[in-house]
């Protein structure tokens, strides 16, 4: 341990395979590499052999993954690594050059069952495979936010920054570029004297083959190009971006997919007519659709293109049953693949092209790394025992109808301040309410960006009367005036014409009092929620819903069967708290 470029390892012998029941150090020279952990395996190997090396990326820090590759390189030299999925790396090595039959290989890959599995890893014919001789893979910097970084004039700043240009000059060329002399690689050993890049890789290790920067897919021909590509792989992560910010009604922008293997596509839902072509992915339940939290996907998708789901995988899902509290896409990348996400770029605006650099980074990281996401969860959630829980829940998402939007036509009446309008300020409101949606939907901007609600409820408090008047209206600037003013007195004489007896909204019915049995009922329900969630670890809200509360406390089921037949119930709730809610009911006494 006296040399500095020594390395002691200690930890579990699944998660690296050069710790064995003892000690041993990895050095990054090549020749201590040779006589440290990688000597045992460089004395095994018979002339003409292979070692093999399956490595799966979440469990390693990207430290124990560099000195793993840079060990096993330095071993053997003509290695090949191959992605299998986003969070699986096989490397592939030999210490002589291996001669390549292709005619054999060609036989073999036309085996159903090799062909199948070589197909989840992008490997379709004997040119695909030939691809992997010799390419380096390439580190891939999973924030992408743009190289380009705003220099600050603090003279504190000028000096870090010249000192790190010292460093990177005394460790020699290439260093921290990311590419070039130094990089550790498949292809070949590193140099003795290279120090981890600063900025390697967190999220996984992709072939050179493997284009970090997404491909668009505008037109029919590519989208059944793309289409055509997916068939037959395990699972395609997808999330969309839509735009109710800057546009009216919403409109659905773009469309982000993602194969296991970490090729990103954005489908422009701006420029296809249709998304026919994968109508037929969507359906199919031997690929699995992973998506973050998709009842709102899912509904942009079916509203607009008519697509139906099988199949549904959604990492949200997954972590609620897992107990997890933060459910944001980005804290759960954070917690299970130490996979640190780029800025949110929600509320930019999406239907503009061309997209930005920060638009296109973020909207490739929403799915870049759900498959390795999900693989991960649901890991954890058949140690739980908890599986047919999650399938039959995503089930339940992926079958939920999408309807058509209706107009709101009682809007107006969600205005802050209009309870205390009278029957003429709720009838001029109305009238302006009608018109500004009139007037949203004409010019495809949101209708706040028309007029403010706070402009349409002083409208309806002041009635102005003459053009003159609407100057002094707070929200209406002399350009709205000249634009909306003459629409404005209309809809105000409108309002007016309407008759003073005839209310515009119906009177409100006082609602009784549940009884007192009805509200036993419910807090007996709610205390055995909260003595499950304290049991399960789940959360009470998602455990039993306070929909179901009610529900249940209305019309107790007799039995567990009755039970599960509730709408939106649920057979694992039955299964797990069927017994436990049915005493609780019991229960309950009302005075």
């Amino acid at each position: 341990m006296s040399q500095p470029e020594a390395t002691a390892h200690v930890g579990d012998r699944q998660a690296d395979p050069r710790i064995g029941e003892r000690l041993q150090l990895t050095s990054s020279k090549r020749r201590d590499a040779r006589t440290t952990a990688g000597a045992s395996l460089h004395d095994k190997l018979r002339p003409g052999g292979v070692f093999a090396q399956w490595i799966q990326l979440y469990r390693l820090s990207p430290d124990l993954l560099k000195s793993t590759v840079a060990t096993d390189t330095a071993v053997l030299p003509h290695a090949i690594g191959f992605q299998t999925a986003a969070a699986d790396l096989m490397l592939v090595g030999s210490v002589e050059p291996l001669p390549a039959d292709y005619p054999t290989l060609a036989a073999r890959l036309a085996r159903p069952g090799v062909a199948t599995g070589l197909r989840r890893m992008r490997i379709r014919d004997v040119g695909d495979l030939a691809q992997y001789r010799g390419q380096r893979p390439r580190r891939v910097r999973t924030t992408s936010h743009p190289r380009r970084r705003r220099r600050s004039r603090r003279p504190g700043c000028r000096r870090r920054r010249a000192g790190r240009r010292r460093l990177l000059a005394d460790r020699g060329p290439g260093h921290g570029s990311g590419r070039g002399p130094g990089q550790p690689g498949l292809s070949g050993p590193p140099a003795a004297e290279t120090p981890p890049d600063r900025r390697a890789l967190r999220g996984g290790w992709y072939p050179e083959s493997v284009p970090f920067e997404p491909t668009w897919i505008r037109t029919p021909d590519e989208a059944h190009a793309l289409a055509q590509e997916l068939v037959g792989v395990a699972a395609v992560a997808i999330d969309t971006e839509a735009d109710s910010l800057h546009h009216y009604p919403e409109r659905l922008c773009l469309v982000q997919v993602a194969d296991p293997a970490g090729r990103v596509y954005l489908v422009d839902a701006l420029a296809l007519p249709d998304l026919e072509a994968f109508r037929a992915i969507c359906a199919d339940r031997a690929t699995f659709k992973v998506l973050h939290s998709a009842d709102n996907d899912l509904a942009h998708l079916k509203r607009r293109f008519g697509l139906k789901f099988e199949g549904l995988d959604d990492t949200l899902l997954a972590a609620r049953f897992l107990g997890v509290r933060e459910l944001g896409l980005e804290r759960l990348l954070a917690q299970y693949l130490g996979i640190q996400a780029v800025k949110s770029q929600q509320k930019t605006d999406w239907a503009r092209r061309p997209l930005t650099a920060a638009q296109k980074a973020y909207a490739a990281d929403d799915v870049r790394h759900l498959i390795p996401l999900r693989d991960r969860l649901l890991e954890e959630i058949r140690a739980v025992g908890r599986e047919a829980w999650y399938r039959e829940e995503c089930a339940a998402v992926a079958a939920l109808p999408a309807p058509e939007r209706a107009p709101d036509e009682n809007g107006y009446r969600r205005i802050r301040g209009a309870g205390r309008l009278d029957h003429r300020g709720l009838s001029v409101l109305r009238a302006v309410h009608v018109q500004r949606e009139s007037w949203a939907l004409g010019e495809r901007r949101p209708p706040f960006k028309v007029l403010s609600p706070e402009t349409l409820l002083a409208l309806a408090v002041q009635v102005p009367r003459e053009r003159g008047d609407l100057g002094r209206i707070p929200g209406l600037p002399p350009r709205l005036v000249e634009r909306y003013g003459d629409g404005i007195l209309a809809a105000i004489s409108r309002g007016l014409a309407e008759p003073v007896g005839e209310p515009p909204r119906p009177p409100r019915r006082p609602q009784p009092a549940p009884p007192a049995l009805l509200r036993a009922r419910a807090d007996a329900l709610r205390r055995c929620r909260a003595q499950a969630a304290e049991r399960t670890g789940l959360d009470p809200g998602f455990l039993l819903p306070q929909r179901l509360i009610d529900a249940l406390a209305a019309a107790p089921p007799p039995d567990v069967a009755r039970l599960a037949a509730v709408p939106g119930f649920r057979r694992w709730r039955a299964e797990s708290l069927g017994i436990e809610i049915l005493e609780a009911l019991a229960s309950a006494k009302g005075s």
